[in-house]
C-alpha cells in the first residue's frame, strides 16, 4: 500500500515499530493506543477507510479468547462505531483436531469473525489463512 501511495497507519500499544521492520515502513503513521479504551481506538481511526485486524495470541484458554474475541470485538466495534468502511480481519482456518487442543484461541477467532459480520455485512472481509 506504501509503495502505492497510500496512507497507512498502525495502532499499536506501543505506537512505534520493532527496530527491525521500520525502515521498509518509515512513511506509515505509527499510533498509540489501547484496545481496553474505546475513545482511544475510535480516535486512532477517524479518518480512516479501512481498518486491518491481526491482533491474536496464544496462551492459556481463557487469554486466547480475550484477546483473540473480546479484544478483536472492541476493535471491530470501534471501527463500525468511528465510520470506517470497510473492515479485514485475519482469523484462522479450521484445524480439525487442534481446534480441540487449545479451543479458545478458534473460538475467540470464531467470535470475532461474527462481530465483522454484525458490524459490517458486506463490507467486512475474513481471511482465514492455514496454520
Amino acid at each position: 500500500a506504501l509503495a502505492r501511495g497510500a496512507s497507512v497507519a498502525s495502532v499499536s500499544r506501543r505506537g512505534k515499530p520493532v527496530a527491525s521492520v521500520s525502515p521498509p515502513l518509515d512513511r506509515a503513521e505509527w499510533i498509540s493506543a489501547d484496545v481496553q479504551d474505546s475513545a482511544a481506538l475510535q480516535n486512532a481511526m477517524k479518518g480512516a477507510d479501512a481498518v486491518i485486524s491481526c491482533l491474536g495470541a496464544f496462551g492459556s484458554n481463557e487469554f486466547m479468547r480475550r484477546v483473540n474475541g473480546e479484544q478483536n470485538e472492541k476493535i471491530i466495534s470501534a471501527a463500525a462505531a468511528g465510520g470506517v468502511e470497510r473492515f479485514v480481519y485475519i482469523s484462522a482456518a479450521p484445524f480439525g483436531p487442534i481446534e480441540k487442543l487449545i479451543p479458545g484461541y478458534f473460538e475467540g477467532k470464531r467470535a470475532a469473525e461474527a462481530a465483522v459480520s454484525k458490524h459490517f455485512g458486506d463490507r467486512g472481509t475474513v481471511i482465514q489463512p492455514g496454520m
